[in-house]
């Protein structure tokens, strides 16, 4: 026991432990799993990172078991994998409206999730193409967008096809920043290529590492209800407005966040970095909770810190140092699972700071001082030496890790766990429930209060008691005794109410004398080497002391931490790559690990134990393994090249290294070559190139002599120093007969290939290092004369490539530029005699020429023709939200200049007879009258022009001013250009949709009379006839009577009814899905084709901003469309007297029930007969109703013997 007050007291007690041994845990190295695919091997460039889609079932391939990394991916396959990735909601989400992408679609959610989120748009004529492939430059965008990356502010000359005019260039920057591509060259992005889906699978995966590590969610401040994360404006979620509150904004500044958002909201918070400090104990930075729950893990990198009305569902790291960007996890605690939890904010303002000095004298000097007033916090964690926690509320849990020596406790807790790596000392004041002590290190408890109950794990350490802290029950290991665990007993044990063990039995409590320890200096370690053989590591340590040694192996990895001491003592198989212990004596001690992997990294782990129980502070060292197996060099070939001096050698090696390539005459007899002669005598010595794998290699060696037999050595030494085994890879070459004739150029063409990219054929296989030397070539020529670089031998090219072509070769040559080419110049391209073929003869020049040939072949020449026809196509076109601007993509085959107008959409050149030339003579001095819309008034038919303008060669993007005052909202419009070359040649007219018709139809019902639909013959279809100012699309619902419709609007009547095309002009639609003689409702709207609809009929069609302005076209009829007639019988060719004198009595038969403007003939109101029947000469009284006719069970009419008709 320790006497604060009056220094220590003396020490009693001896000490009698004992030390028990453990197995060691053997683990192999693990197998990698099979591929899923048949077409995705291992040595695949996206192996990996496709596994890793796949295993996180991001992807599943097609149902032939292959994944196609090689095709490219659509945009529709590349949304659905993005979505995936990001863990987006894909069922419940919104339709896009996307014309081509239907609900059915399989990629219809991810889609559509993407848009809801901000990540993804479609194009301006309302597609989003899903099965069109996707560009480089579209997938960097998709990729910046998805993982919320912050956009680089500027666009850096790192590729020569990225400038700030490219598609997406800052979006191509961010993924350069952030280490996610490189290009498809040093210098080259290839913004316009498609990507492979194999290729998006790596991108992807490094996307999310790069979220994971990189990017940082700053709280740079906070102004009002406005959030500025990184500089960007956010808002945050209800829930977290008392929070991320302004009265906060000291607390928080600089402060990281782990969040969710949705577009510009902070949707929740998975973790919290508070950076920022107080001044002092007496000037503490606050977070007010204002009574709130904030459902995250709180790191506090900060110092004096008051956390207030709050509820943490998380767990709080008090860290001992500033740590790295949040996505770094803390190497001391994990994330933690949290509750869910709704609640009511409340409010509640106190100023941000708080003075709050110490309660109590400490001997402890506080490097961290924390308070928690009115707070509660699931779980507290403390990695910061000299840690004060003061609180007014008991915490539920507090945890001590790492290399912790001392903390404060100010409060009461209910769980106080000691799990650090140290000798630990607790001051402070109040009570804790229960304090778990599994640390292997010495433990002194000095606070004034209680501890209820005070578990020891292990019987290594000691612990000591303040006289003022007092201890209601210990349980201690079984077989254990208090001697052997307090340092001091005979001066605890008054402090001390009941002993048990952890079986639940009593312990004696009496002391035993002299037991105090005489030794507490623990023991000293030091790791002196580590020696990797294969797959296990002989490890080297001395220690100054006996004792017991155990150790851990773990493969080292970004966030790995130090086992806990306890970890060493328990010995559990399985946890760590390898583990185990034994007996450790003064000087150097050794042990193996075993089961580790070749080329891997690991960490090992010592800790040393002496006979009275001190534990050494844990000792660790990184190692790296060795590879142990030899290295194979496989598939060698020689084969002999032309000239009979060289051979070209090709083989593939088992992995990287250092080769050896080694020629030698065969002799018959001679014994094989060894490593050791291979490696002295090697022509070639060379290292694989960089992560070159498996790859094949190919070599040329020189200097043979013609038709002469050779042997060919191939050996290795891999990165850890394995030699390849004896015997050596070998194979033979005969050379070929020797080669006097000096290469030339064929035919004398330099022939353009692509861009400023040209190719010249050579008469036979060429060196290729003399070959590629851009220095060995001139470029002359009208084409050249401009170029800054060119001197009185012309001008160097840009890069010069060789290839073999059988028995020839291909030159292909970049120029400077050939922008400005016109019809007739020319290049011309020397080629010097450095040049040299496979047997070193120069490249034909006036000192070589062959017997015959008077001048040297040693030129080539390109002539330019312009008759190719220039070609435009418009690609995309962006509007902004206000119709004020809009940004035009396009695609010319040549340079020159470009010339557009704004006209309605739709305009037939053909018809009003303009051709190109007029198009072009518009904007010059010879104008034609094509355009004229009105002589009398001048008017044209386009709003605006603009021309010419610099066109370039490939993609290019341009501004479109559009003058919004003189647009009519009931049009649409269309930008129309045209491209001229450098030669005059002009493209075809070319059209691109830009502002879309922004009104509905204008639609008259023409009625037939009185009725505004009018039943056709039949009666189950009727006809609605209408005029409309513009083509699209009738939707209507058809319901019975009594089944009306309630407050129907014209998008449900588009969802739930029928459709028909509509034309510009006269429509007759045809309404079907009718019964005979009912009556109907008809709900109709007009929908034209930009998706604009109305209900409401206009009242003409002369176009207004009040149009439509007429009523909802809800009409009502009756489904009769047949005439009444009478219907004969075959039997009575005249009509029949039926009756008696006093009149004539005709037989009537009616097709259908007659109907007059009082409803149906109803025989039981016979004086109703004269409304529906006229009688030419009789007077409407004088007819009468009879009766009718009888029917049989047949329901035929009855007729007696005499052919009278049976009255009923």
């Amino acid at each position: 026991m320790i006497n604060k007050k009056g220094g220590k007291r003396a020490l009693r007690a001896t000490l009698a432990a004992t030390l028990a041994t453990s197995g060691v845990v053997y683990t192999l190295p693990t197998q990698a799993a099979p591929s899923p695919f048949t077409d995705v091997l291992y040595t695949n460039t996206h192996f990996e990172n496709i596994m890793e889609m796949y295993s996180r079932g991001f992807i599943s391939g097609y149902a032939d078991k292959t994944f196609r990394p090689n095709n490219y991916v659509t945009r529709g396959q590349a949304a659905k994998m993005l979505a995936n990735v990001l863990g987006l909601d894909t069922r419940n989400v919104r339709n896009p409206n996307f014309a081509d992408v239907s609900y059915y679609d399989d990629n219809y959610g991810a889609i559509a999730a993407l848009v809801e989120a901000n990540v993804i748009g479609g194009y301006a004529d309302g597609s989003f193409r899903p099965h069109a492939t996707l560009t480089r430059s579209q997938m960097a965008k998709m990729i910046v967008n998805g993982f919320n990356f912050e956009v680089a502010s500027a666009v850096q000359p790192v590729f020569q096809d990225v400038t700030s005019a490219t598609s997406n260039a800052v979006h191509i920057q961010t993924l350069v920043d952030l280490a996610i591509t490189r290009g498809t060259t040093p210098v080259t992005f290839s913004p316009y290529n498609n990507v492979t889906r194999g290729q998006i699978s790596t991108f992807l995966m490094k996307a999310e590492r790069a979220n994971k590590q990189v990017k940082q969610y700053k709280i740079t401040a906070i102004e009002g209800n406005t959030i500025y994360i990184n500089g960007v404006p956010y808002r945050a979620s209800a829930h977290l407005q008392s929070v991320l509150s302004s009265r906060n904004a000291a607390v928080l500044k600089d402060a990281t966040i782990e969040a969710k958002f949705r577009n510009k909201e902070i949707i929740d918070i998975s973790k919290l970095t508070l950076n920022a400090s107080g001044a002092s104990p007496s000037r503490m930075l606050v977070l007010n909770g204002g009574y709130s729950q904030l459902n995250a893990d709180v790191v506090i990198n900060g110092n004096h810190i008051v956390l207030r009305d709050l509820t943490i569902k998380g767990t709080v790291l008090l860290n001992e140092t500033v740590r790295p960007p949040l996505t770094q996890r803390t190497s001391f605690v994990g994330r933690e699972a949290l509750t869910q939890r709704t609640f009511q904010a409340g409010i509640y303002a106190r100023d941000n700071v708080i003075n709050w000095g110490n309660s109590t004298a400490s001997e402890m000097k506080a490097e961290k001082n924390i308070v928690f007033e009115n707070t509660e916090v699931e779980k507290i964690i403390v990695s910061q030496n000299a840690t004060k926690i003061t609180t007014d509320t008991k915490l539920k849990h507090i945890e001590v890790i790492g290399n912790v020596e001392q903390i404060e406790l100010q409060g009461d807790a209910k769980y106080f766990h000691v799990n650090n790596d140290r000798k630990l000392t607790i001051f402070g004041e109040g009570m804790i429930n229960h304090l778990q002590y599994d640390s292997l290190y010495d433990l002194q408890i000095y606070i004034d209060g209680t501890v209820n109950k005070l578990v020891v794990d292990n019987s290594f350490g000691w612990i000591d008691l303040d006289e003022y802290t007092y201890v209601e029950e210990v349980i201690l290991p079984p077989g254990e005794s208090p001697n052997n665990i307090f340092d001091d007993y005979l001066e605890d044990q008054g402090n001390i109410t009941v002993i048990e063990d952890s079986t639940g039995k009593p312990v004696d409590k009496n002391p035993v004398e002299n037991q105090k320890p005489t030794d507490r200096t623990p023991p000293i370690i030091k790791i002196l080497d580590i020696t990797p053989e294969g797959t296990s590591a002989v490890v080297n340590f001395h220690t100054n002391e006996n004792g017991m040694y155990y150790y851990i192996v773990q493969k080292k990895s970004e966030d790995m931490k130090t086992p806990p001491g306890r970890d060493f003592i328990e010995q559990k198989r399985g946890k760590y790559d390898d583990m185990g212990t034994g007996s450790m004596r003064v000087g150097e001690n050794k042990f193996t690990a075993t089961g580790l992997a070749e080329k891997e990294s690991y960490v090992v782990y010592i800790v040393g134990i002496d006979g009275a129980k001190n534990v050494s502070p844990i000792m660790q060292k990184e190692f790296q393994m060795k590879d142990a197996t030899p290295p194979k060099v496989n598939n060698l070939k020689a084969i002999p090249l032309r000239g009979g001096q060289r051979a070209e050698v090709s083989f593939s090696p088992s992995e990287d290294g250092q080769y050896f390539i080694y020629h030698r005459k065969s002799v018959a007899g001679q014994p094989a070559a060894t490593f050791e002669e291979i490696e002295a005598n090697a022509q070639i010595k060379k290292s694989t190139p960089k992560d070159n794998g498996t790859q094949l290699i190919t070599e040329m060696i020189s200097g043979l002599t013609n038709e002469t037999d050779y042997e060919v050595y191939v050996a290795m030494i891999d990165l850890s120093g394995n030699k390849s085994v004896e015997p050596q890879a070998m194979t033979t070459v005969l050379t070929t007969e020797l080669d006097k004739i000096p290469p030339y150029v064929l035919g004398g063409d330099l022939r353009h290939k692509s861009g400023n990219i040209y190719e010249v054929e050579v008469s036979e296989p060429l060196d290729p290092e003399s070959a590629t030397k851009i220095e060995n070539y001139r470029l002359k020529g009208t084409a050249m004369v401009n170029i800054p670089q060119h001197d009185k031998d012309g001008v160097l090219p840009m890069k010069v490539e060789y290839a073999d072509k059988g028995n020839k070769g291909l030159l292909t040559i970049t120029v400077p530029a050939t922008t400005a080419l016109v019809n007739g110049d020319n290049i011309i391209l020397d080629i010097s005699p450095r040049v040299k073929d496979l047997a070193d003869n120069a490249f034909e020049n006036i000192d070589n020429l062959p017997a015959g040939i008077e001048k040297a072949r040693n030129r080539a020449e390109y002539i330019h023709n312009d008759a190719i026809k220039p070609t435009l196509t418009l690609n995309n076109i962006i509007v902004n939200n206000d119709n004020t601007k809009a940004e035009l993509e396009f695609t010319a085959n040549k340079a020159g200049t470009y010339y557009y107008m704004i006209m309605p959409e739709g305009i037939n050149f053909d018809k009003r007879d303009i051709k190109p030339k007029d198009f072009y003579a518009e904007f010059t001095n010879d104008k034609t009258d094509k355009f004229i819309v009105d002589p009398k008034t001048g008017e044209k038919l386009y709003l605006s022009m603009e021309g010419p303008k610099p066109a370039e060669r490939d993609k290019q993007k341009v501004d479109i001013t559009i003058p919004k005052a003189k647009l009519d909202p009931f049009k649409s419009y269309s930008v129309y250009m045209i491209l001229r070359d450098r030669s005059g040649n002009l493209t075809e007219i070319k059209e691109i949709s830009l502002v879309a018709d922004a009104k509905p139809p204008l639609v008259t019902v023409i009625p037939e009379g009185d009725k505004k639909v009018r039943p056709d013959f039949g009666d189950i279809t009727a006809t609605l006839r209408l005029n409309s100012n513009e083509k699209g699309r009738v939707h209507y619902i058809l319901r019975e009577e009594g089944q009306e419709l309630q407050d129907v609007t014209a998008a449900y009547i588009r969802t739930a009814g029928r459709a028909a095309d509509m034309r510009e002009g006269m429509n007759d639609i045809k309404i079907t899905g009718m019964l005979p003689h009912r009556h109907y409702v008809l709900y109709v709207a007009v929908e034209d084709t930009f998706g604009n609809i109305t209900m409401k009929e206009s009242t003409d069609l002369i176009e207004g901003e009040d149009k439509p302005d007429g009523e909802d076209m809800i009409f009502d009829f009756f489904s009769d469309g047949t005439r009444p007639h009478f219907i004969i019988p075959k039997e009575f060719d005249q009509p029949v007297v039926l009756a008696d004198d006093a009149g004539v009595t005709f037989r009537v038969t009616f097709n259908e029930s007659i109907y007059g403007s009082n409803g149906y003939f109803d025989p039981a109101n016979p004086d109703t007969l004269a409304d529906f029947i006229t009688i030419e000469g009789v007077q409407p009284e004088k007819i009468e109703f009879a009766s009718l006719i009888k029917k049989n069970a047949l329901g035929q009419e009855e007729v007696d013997k005499d052919g009278n008709f049976v009255l009923a």
